[in-house]
């Protein structure tokens, strides 16, 4: 017999065969309750739930109330619990609940409806849009499948790392928050800004790191105010920084990328007596952007235009000017400026796990290395080793500079593997590796050189 939801002297109940589930006054939001076991809830819809009541599926994996679908929608209520005492402190539940919040902010499927404590738990209530009236099973699937992307992604969220200089979300966080993004806004505006700082390498020169430091901390104080509940910001590496902007359509996307570009001419410093500009790219999609792979070279694009335009400038393009083929002309001409850079690298010093580099960059672009590590053939000889301020491995056009780095494992373990008896005077070749970008693009140089090894050090021939 299939069941049925029947109003008997005044109170709602489900019937099936013989069973009744009664109606309980005190559920949320003003609504009663029907507690109702999960095998029990095949056969009707969403629909067919009496309005002001929801049902609360017993023996489901989450904490869920089914409202009736009505006026083209349900909302239905999730909860999430955290219990204290499972918690290192409130300190790293506070900072994870924050994540949780984020991760339904960044929805337009979920919305946040009230949080309240009891003894040692805390509860977090949100609603889940329903736009179908689907089947009771379906709909608890559909639910089912929401929340458990909330929760990944707020674990995603609550283990983002910070730039230690500038208090940004690093590198890694930008990546991961990027293809989440990308995954939800098929239906949705992502817009995305590149932001640069004009002659900011004048200052470090002039003034020193210090001062430079001044100038990247009160800069990203201004982005992060600026994307404050709107947003995420990172440094991306040097003094570039990247925004990302869910839900925003390019107009308000240029609003926010014109509040920061005001804000940072304005910054005054302690340890330098010049100003600060900064050019800023750009674009949405799909409102500009049509592929969602391109939406950081189209705002690279853009942050070029506004240098070549004599900088402290927003730059983007509306869908109506930027045709395909006038986006695909710059991303085609930003490849082959990235192609064409060359690394010319000399061994200094490899002794143990230190090493040390000479680099020159001959090429009309600036090269930031992310990281770097020796190569016999196909064996990488240590694992890749990362900068500690990517300030220090910035080498810019024109120049050279000694990039010295600690190697996590000694290269010469591993090459023992490979040699393990060099003879007396025996040269072999051996490949210094560089991760790096080039216009906001990742790149990898080789560079090839001969070299002999004994004992714990490398020493590059000729």
């Amino acid at each position: 017999m299939r069941p049925q939801l029947v109003i008997e002297k005044g109170e709602v109940a489900v019937r099936l065969a013989e069973q009744k589930f009664h109606y309980h006054r005190d559920g949320p939001k003003g609504k009663g309750i029907v507690n109702i076991p999960k095998n029990l809830l095949n056969g009707f819809r969403l629909s067919e739930i009496p309005r002001d009541t929801y049902i609360h599926p017993n023996f489901t994996s989450i904490d869920i109330w089914l409202p009736s679908f009505a006026e083209g929608s349900a909302l239905v209520l999730a909860t999430a619990e955290w219990n204290r005492s499972s918690w290192d402190g409130d300190v790293r539940l506070t900072h994870y609940m924050e994540a949780f919040r984020q991760a339904i902010l960044e929805r337009k499927d979920a919305e946040e409806f009230e949080s309240h404590e009891h003894g040692d738990s805390i509860f977090l209530h949100y609603d889940i849009t329903i736009s179908e009236d689907l089947e009771i099973q379906e709909a608890i699937n559909r639910v089912e499948n929401i929340v458990t992307a909330i929760e990944k992604r707020a674990d995603q969220l609550a283990h983002r790392r910070s730039d230690p200089l500038t208090g940004l979300f690093d590198r890694g966080s930008f990546d991961a928050d990027l293809t989440h993004a990308q995954e939800y806004s098929k239906a949705d505006s992502l817009s995305l800004l590149v932001i640069d700082l004009d002659k900011f390498k004048t200052i470090n020169d002039t003034y020193g790191h210090e001062a430079g430091d001044e100038v990247l901390k009160k800069a990203a104080g201004v982005v992060r105010l600026a994307c404050e509940g709107k947003g995420s910001c990172y440094r991306y590496g040097g003094d570039e920084v990247i925004v990302l902007l869910p839900n925003h359509n390019f107009q308000q996307a240029t609003a926010v990328a014109e509040q920061i570009r005001v804000s940072v001419a304005e910054l005054k410093f302690e340890k330098s007596a010049e100003n600060i500009t900064a050019s800023i790219g750009l674009t949405s999609y799909p409102e500009v952007t049509k592929a969602s792979d391109d939406i950081i070279s189209d705002a690279d694009a853009m942050v070029y235009q506004a240098k070549d335009d004599g900088g402290n400038a927003v730059r983007g393009a509306m869908a109506s000017e930027m045709k395909q083929d006038s986006a695909r002309t710059m991303r085609l001409d930003i490849a082959s400026r990235v192609e064409a850079v060359e690394l010319w690298m000399q061994l200094r010093q490899g002794s143990g796990d230190y090493y040390s580099v000479y680099i020159t960059n001959d090429s009309d672009e600036d090269v930031t290395v992310e990281a770097i590590t020796l190569r016999m053939g196909k064996v990488y000889l240590s694992e890749p080793s990362k900068p500690l301020d990517l300030n220090n491995w910035k080498i810019p056009k024109r120049s050279s500079g000694i990039l010295n780095w600690t190697a996590k494992t000694p290269p010469t373990h591993r090459l023992r593997w490979i040699v393990p008896e060099p003879g007396v005077g025996q040269i072999i070749e051996i490949d210094i590796v560089v991760w790096g970008r080039v216009l906001g693009r990742r790149r990898t140089f080789s560079h090839t050189i001969l070299a002999s090894y004994s004992g714990n050090t490398i020493t590059e021939w000729g």
